[in-house]
């Protein structure tokens, strides 16, 4: 049995204020455009329009929070290797460049409010690869059938994404002419619907909430991968970045260091649908749950 050593608490590596730069396009060379005026119209609207669950409410917020900003649509924008915005790519189909252009795209705009929401990054795919990259992190489809959807659906057409917000209406990174605003789903006419996604979803139900009992424990590190297993050899099913999740119970595995600390007990979190290694966790080494 691997002897774990004691993380003080209080110890963290921080990123505050990298997303507001990276917003700002703060540290960008001179003449890239970062702000289009705003579309008052839209961000008065943008908001669950019914219900919704902490989790979608969140996400909904975060992209509601870029329109009212006025980010700019960016072809490419948001598929760095970390989301947020930035600059994009050429996109010559169209006739435009977006290299000097800081913004979102509408992937990079669904990538970066879910990673605001719940600091799980399912990766900068493009719209094509995100039913895969959804569905690995605990997204289930839930159909075309508008009459199942609920706030914070993520919607997918053939070459295009959304985040549903209820009431008909969605949120979106639209094109380098109509930026980012809330539009009808309807205004995509007779677009081809990929699927409907829904974090935890079962085809028609609502997110299942945490299991009672446990711990509210912060993954104190950045990009700490969900694993289905206690071992680094296991499926990743997601990636966690600083905050807090609802632990359940633990069980020994894989031995993990990290900063001059290791640990071989895995934390289970239904929140995140995996194990993290306490060695990322903030507090002690050892929190007590129950064996899983």
């Amino acid at each position: 049995m691997t002897t774990t050593t004691i993380r003080p608490d209080g110890i963290r590596r921080t990123i505050a204020g990298i997303a507001a730069t990276l917003a700002l396009g703060g540290g960008l060379a001179a003449g890239v455009a970062t702000t289009a005026p705003i579309d008052r119209a839209s961000a008065a609207s943008c908001a669950a329009q019914t219900d919704a669950t902490a989790e979608a409410t969140a996400m909904i917020d975060a992209a509601c929070a870029e329109v009212a900003a006025g980010t700019l649509y960016s072809w490419g924008g948001g598929h760095d290797a970390e989301p947020g915005p930035s600059t994009g790519i050429p996109n010559p189909d169209a006739g435009y460049d977006h290299t000097n252009r800081t913004g979102l795209d509408c992937s990079g705009l669904v990538r970066w409010a879910w990673f605001k929401a719940t600091g799980v990054d399912f990766g900068g795919v493009a719209t094509s690869g995100m039913p895969d990259a959804l569905e690995a992190n605990g997204f289930t489809d839930v159909g075309t059938d508008e009459a199942n959807w609920q706030p914070g659906d993520i919607i997918i057409w053939t070459g295009h994404t959304a985040i549903y917000l209820g009431g008909g209406q969605m949120v979106q990174a639209q094109g380098a002419d109509e930026g980012l605003n809330v539009k009808p789903v309807s205004s995509q006419g007779d677009r081809t619907r990929v699927g409907t996604f829904r974090h935890g979803g079962d085809g028609g139900g609502t997110v299942p909430p945490p299991s009672p009992g446990g711990q509210s424990i912060t993954v104190y590190a950045t990009d700490v991968n969900v694993r289905s297993d206690a071992t680094s050899q296991s499926t990743s099913v997601g990636k966690v970045s600083q905050r807090p999740a609802n632990f359940t119970c633990q069980k020994r595995g894989e031995s993990v260091s990290s900063e001059g600390y290791t640990n071989d007990l895995w934390s289970y979190s239904d929140e995140l649908g995996g194990y993290v290694n306490n060695v990322f966790l903030q507090g002690p080494a050892d929190f007590g749950l129950p064996t899983c």
